[in-house]
């Protein structure tokens, strides 16, 4: 992890609205859902370039070793889907490529919630709540935030 890595990743979760996760991962075209707390992020987390101009970003694009490890130290997990059911549902939200948003409904699905694609900031609020806990829901290549986000909070 680099400087920039780690000031960018301790002011995310720093300024998150909460510290919970459930974090997708496909292995062996099984998608399980792993609940983890942010200090599994510096481990599963990158930097990258951000698209539309918005500089650096922070993302969750895990190799096999990561994925594993996500797997090995998740609080709770269970298989949600095949990757098949994850890809059929990522074609009803629009685009086959966007499995993020997929993998979010089928969460909210699979707790009996209605889903609705949001764009509310991570410092407001996480993207689902159960038994009155907020997560954050990532799926492989989700983005955390940009530098962009980072220097509003500033």
């Amino acid at each position: 992890m680099n400087t920039t890595h780690a000031y960018m990743l301790n002011q995310y979760t720093a300024h998150s609205a909460t510290h919970n996760y459930i974090i997708g991962v496909e292995q062996d075209g099984i998608v399980y859902a792993c609940y983890h707390t942010d200090t599994i992020l510096p481990y599963i987390t990158m930097m990258s370039q951000a698209s539309r101009g918005k500089g650096a970003s922070i993302r969750y694009r895990p190799n096999r070793k990561q994925k594993r490890l996500i797997l090995d130290t998740a609080l709770a997990t269970f298989p949600l889907c095949t990757l098949e059911t994850l890809e059929d549902e990522a074609m009803r939200h629009g685009k086959q490529s966007n499995k993020g948003v997929a993998f979010e409904a089928l969460i909210a699905r699979h707790y009996g919630k209605d889903y609705r694609k949001d764009s509310i900031d991570f410092t407001k609020q996480g993207d689902i709540e159960i038994d009155g806990k907020q997560y954050q829901i990532k799926y492989e290549q989700a983005t955390l935030c940009t530098a962009q986000q980072i220097d509003r909070l500033q």
